[in-house]
């Protein structure tokens, strides 16, 4: 249905951001690039095909490339939170810890990502204490709490909360066959 979506409209940044996530879901990343290079060819400016780039490229591990596209995207569109939960990731695992924490940590608010971020810094205290304000009121922001648990090194809480991920039928359970 994607494929004939795109026949049909090849500038249809919905259908090709879509199937390239679905792609990436498949573990098909060859197609999921190429899906997307054509998507940032008919539009360069749109901060969603930049964001569903970068996390095509993200699942490839291909943290440096996937933290341009995910700057890009911020730079289009400050508020796609997605770009900025993703940039605040291929962070962590590059390394650059201290870079998560900040972009993790605007807004200035509890945040399941910032707990990772200072769980990656080696902050037990302070990802401790994010995560029990989010578990407090988790949100939507449940699959970071459980990433946030397994950097903290606490194998049953993070599968705990993975279970929840699941079971909420959160778009990130997909990602955990891939990510």
């Amino acid at each position: 249905e994607f494929r004939r979506s795109i026949e049909r409209n090849p500038a249809s940044l919905d259908a090709c951001g879509c199937y390239a996530v679905l792609l990436d879901f498949l573990g098909r990343f060859e197609e999921a690039t190429a899906n997307m290079e054509h998507a940032l060819s008919v539009n360069p400016m749109a901060s969603f095909a930049q964001q569903i780039y970068g996390s095509t490229l993200y699942i490839q591990r291909r943290y440096q490339e996937a933290v341009g596209r995910f700057q890009r995207a911020l730079e289009l569109e400050p508020e796609n939170m997605f770009a900025r939960e993703d940039l605040v990731a291929s962070l962590i695992l590059l390394g650059r810890v201290q870079e998560a924490i900040t972009v993790a940590a605007r807004p200035e608010r509890p945040s399941a990502l910032l707990a990772w971020s200072y769980a990656a810094a080696g902050r037990r205290s302070d990802a401790e204490t994010m995560l029990r304000k989010m578990i407090a009121n988790p949100g939507p922001d449940i699959y970071p709490i459980a990433v946030a648990y397994f950097q903290l090194g606490e194998r049953d809480r993070g599968f705990e909360w993975l279970t929840k991920v699941f079971d909420a039928k959160d778009i990130y359970a997909a990602y955990a066959r891939v990510s």
